[in-house]
C-alpha cells in the first residue's frame, strides 16, 4: 500500500471533522441576558406625617410591552435588543421601583402597589402613571417622559438622565432605574407638600 494512499482517508477525515466543528461554530447564538430595574435609593429620616400611598397602575406605550429592551437609535428610530431582555413586564418593574423607592424617600408613609391591597382599604393618595416614552439611546442617555396622576389632578414629567461614556445594555437599565427614582422624588416632594396643607387645613 503506496503512502498516498494510507494519506487520503487521513486527510478526508480531519477536513470532514473541521467542517463539523465549523458547522457547530456557525449555529453558536449568544446566550439571552436579563435585566430589572432596581432603586438605588438609601432611607432618610423624616418627620412628615404617614399617608398611605398606592401605586394603582402604571402603563406604557405599545412599543416598549415586550420582553426586550429598546435602544434609540435616532429621532425616528428604534431598536429592539433580541438578546438583552426584561425579566419581568417593564410596568411592574416601573411601579415596583416606585414602590421601593417611596418608602425609602417616606420611610413613615405606607406605600403598596394596587394588587396588593384591598379595593376598599384606606387611601391617602392613589397614584396611576402613564408612560409616553423610557428608553436609553446608544450612549447611554436615557429620556422618561409620562405623566402621573392622583385624585383629580395630574402632573407632566420629562425626566432625563446623561449618559456615563459607558454604553452597555447593563449601564442603560442602570440610568433607566435612576429615572424611575427621580419620579419617585418629584412625587415625593408633592405629597409632602400637599399632606403638610392637609394638617394645616383639618382635611
Amino acid at each position: 500500500m503506496s503512502m498516498t494512499t494510507l494519506v487520503k482517508p487521513v486527510v478526508r477525515w480531519i477536513w470532514l471533522c473541521g467542517g463539523g466543528l465549523l458547522a457547530f461554530g456557525c449555529a453558536y447564538t449568544a446566550p439571552t441576558a436579563y435585566y430589572t430595574l432596581e432603586s438605588g435609593r438609601m432611607a432618610a429620616a423624616s418627620s412628615a406625617a404617614a399617608p398611605v400611598i398606592v401605586i394603582e397602575s402604571v402603563s406604557v406605550p405599545d412599543y416598549l410591552d415586550n420582553k426586550s429592551v429598546v435602544v434609540r437609535q435616532g429621532p425616528h428610530q428604534l431598536e429592539r435588543r433580541e438578546f438583552d431582555q426584561w425579566a419581568e413586564p417593564l410596568e411592574d418593574a416601573v411601579a415596583r421601583v416606585l414602590r421601593d423607592s417611596f418608602t425609602r424617600a417616606l420611610p413613615k408613609a405606607k406605600v403598596a402597589l394596587g394588587t396588593d391591597i384591598r379595593r376598599d382599604a384606606v387611601r391617602d393618595y392613589s397614584l396611576n402613571i402613564v408612560v409616553y416614552g423610557f428608553e436609553a439611546d446608544r450612549q447611554g442617555a436615557v429620556r422618561f417622559m409620562g405623566r402621573w396622576e392622583s385624585g383629580g389632578r395630574g402632573r407632566l414629567f420629562d425626566i432625563a438622565v446623561p449618559a456615563t461614556g459607558e454604553s452597555s445594555v447593563a449601564r442603560m437599565v442602570a440610568g433607566m432605574s435612576q429615572a424611575v427614582d427621580l419620579l419617585a422624588d418629584e412625587i415625593a416632594k408633592d405629597i409632602l407638600v400637599d399632606a403638610a396643607g392637609r394638617e394645616i387645613t383639618g382635611r
